[in-house]
């Protein structure tokens, strides 16, 4: 195999309030260029050393930042970085990375890749552009001359672990009994203790219940002890070493409707998706018509009751599990950081 002359260099950050979505979608494209042979570079703030040591676990250069804002040690840091790595492709992920920021990368000769989910600049300076979401060819990007929109489904981004399931059947049983919670690498308002307790009303202790925690997520105790307290065979899971293999095991999920999402529709898992922030709501309204996930809404607007009821019904729905577990199949391919990767490769800055 013949070594990319040029790094790719990541600037993302994870923290309590903005979570680790950023972050780990950036290690499923970087991990497809490391398969080109390419060398990574991470220019980040994690508030958890949990994520900066999965980086390094990859083998790839980890620059730590004490903040995440646009100050000056930030960009004394990274122009220092990319001094070092002349003509190298730059990926932003993060909605604090305006305008001014992507200007800055580009006067100092870098190709610069941004990953976006919704419009929220009024101009983006790249060279190449990626909204992995369903509705994002509907979306009017302004970009530079000759830059590079990837949009929509076929540029998801899927890790490594995910990839290995192609090919897997999912065997769905008449009755759902394996629970996966998943709601994100924060949940800083601690939807998952109203999502444990929404289990609990339903009094079925043929339940098994598997609740994942993120690395940033600041309610571990009060969640330990609700499943404590809990009837059924509850298990808390911190920081997931595999969520691929979690949601294998699983028969039905309840899960925030960010990145994950897409990698629920590649498992072929029947899922309750709950809206956890904003730029997640498209998302979470595109997948539902599609028949891949019912759709609860906004996590504030959302009673545990409700929970209760949709979970109730989905968990005895086997035609409509089955119907959530094909369409999702059908919808995610797995190859969208591979294709990044080749166009990324192909241009010439």
């Amino acid at each position: 195999m013949t070594r990319i002359r040029r790094a790719l260099i990541f600037r993302a950050d994870a923290t309590t309030r903005m979570g680790a979505g950023h972050v780990m979608r950036c290690l499923a494209l970087a991990q497809a260029w490391k398969n080109n042979a390419g060398d990574v570079v991470f220019i980040t703030n994690c508030e958890t050393d949990t994520l900066a040591r999965r980086l390094r676990d990859e083998k790839f250069q980890v620059i730590a930042l004490p903040r995440h804002h646009l100050e000056t040690e930030d960009w004394a840091v990274t122009s220092k970085v990319l001094s070092k790595h002349p003509g190298s492709w730059v990926v932003t992920d993060g909605y604090h990375f305006d305008s001014a920021y992507q200007s800055q990368i580009k006067a100092l000769g870098h190709p610069l890749c941004v990953i976006d989910d919704m419009v929220h600049l009024d101009h983006y300076h790249c060279d190449v552009l990626i909204n992995q979401n369903l509705h994002a060819t509907m979306l009017d990007y302004t970009c530079d001359k000759d830059a590079l929109q990837l949009l929509g489904r076929d540029y998801v981004m899927l890790r490594r672990e995910f990839l290995n399931y192609r090919g897997w059947k999912r065997d769905i049983p008449e009755k759902a009994q394996n629970i996966l919670v998943t709601l994100g690498g924060a949940d800083p308002d601690n939807m998952t203790l109203k999502v444990i307790r929404a289990v609990n009303a339903l009094k079925d202790t043929a339940l098994n219940l598997k609740v994942v925690v993120g690395p940033l997520n600041p309610h571990l105790r009060r969640i330990e002890a609700q499943l404590d307290a809990s009837d059924g065979n509850g298990r808390l899971i911190n920081n997931a070493d595999c969520m691929a293999k979690l949601m294998a095991w699983a028969d039905l999920a309840i899960s925030a409707s960010g990145s994950t999402s897409w990698e629920l529709a590649f498992m072929g898992l029947p899922s309750l998706v709950i809206v956890m922030a904003e730029n997640q709501a498209p998302v979470a309204k595109a997948l539902q018509n599609k028949g891949v996930c019912n759709n609860l809404g906004r996590h504030v607007e959302l009673a545990e009751a409700d929970i209760t009821h949709s979970l109730r019904g989905l968990l005895t729905d086997l035609h409509q599990r089955q119907n959530m577990s094909a369409q999702g199949r059908k919808l995610i391919g797995g190859n969208g950081a591979e294709t990044i990767v080749a166009n990324l490769l192909e241009i010439k800055r």
